[in-house]
């Protein structure tokens, strides 16, 4: 899982440095986009690990003390 999103940010890394060393303001947008795709992509493996308890561990939600009025 790990491997996958690094590829990813490595793959974004390159692809916005070229945009932004060789190519003008439309591929900038295009690499904006990549990178939100990138960052989406990032949070479903996060997730998807969570359900499988992959994931690091989530401490868990204490409940709300009730204080009489």
């Amino acid at each position: 899982m790990h491997w996958c999103s690094v590829m990813l940010l490595i793959l974004s890394v390159l692809y916005t440095e070229a945009a932004d060393n060789q190519l003008g303001d439309v591929d900038r947008v295009v690499s904006d986009i990549f990178n939100n795709i990138v960052t989406v992509v990032d949070a479903a493996i996060k997730e998807i690990a969570g359900l499988f308890g992959l994931g690091p561990p989530v401490r868990a939600l204490t409940p709300l003390k009730v204080v009489p009025a």
